[in-house]
């Protein structure tokens, strides 16, 4: 970005050597007319360095999920698993919960999925979070 900037205020000859073609040059002149001048739009830059941290952090947190076994449990009346083919947690229950335990799920972000029949929520470190707040508080008293 900083080098089309640059390139941007010598002329098309420079925007030629950085490798540009004529239909990108029009791209960025049109892209926003306010801007004229300048292709780039100036928070394009300053939010660079967030962007790059975020996109950093979300790496991180897949590499943790990857790691991390999958694993099921069994509490009575029903199963808790973690489907890492479909990226779900899942809570599979032998008969239909009660509503308390359906506003409970509801409430911790899982969702009925008629397709795998059961209460599931992607797979994160937040729902893990939340997947043994549930075990611990109300499904393996």
């Amino acid at each position: 970005m900083k080098a089309i900037k640059k390139a941007w205020k010598k002329g098309r000859e420079a925007l030629y050597l950085l490798g540009l073609a004529d239909e990108d040059i029009e791209e960025l002149k049109n892209k926003n007319p306010a801007y004229a001048n300048n292709p780039i739009h100036p928070c394009s830059l300053s939010n660079n360095s967030a962007e790059i941290r975020r996109v950093k952090q979300k790496i991180e947190e897949l590499e943790r999920l990857d790691k991390m076994e999958t694993a099921s449990a069994k509490f009575p009346g029903g199963e808790m698993r973690i489907n890492t083919e479909i990226n779900r947690i899942q809570f599979l229950f032998d008969d239909i919960p009660s509503m308390e335990i359906r506003k409970l799920l509801k409430s911790n972000g899982f969702k009925w999925a008629p397709s795998e029949k059961a209460w599931q929520r992607q797979r994160t470190l937040n729902a893990i979070n939340a997947v043994n707040r549930l075990l611990k508080n109300h499904f393996l008293k």
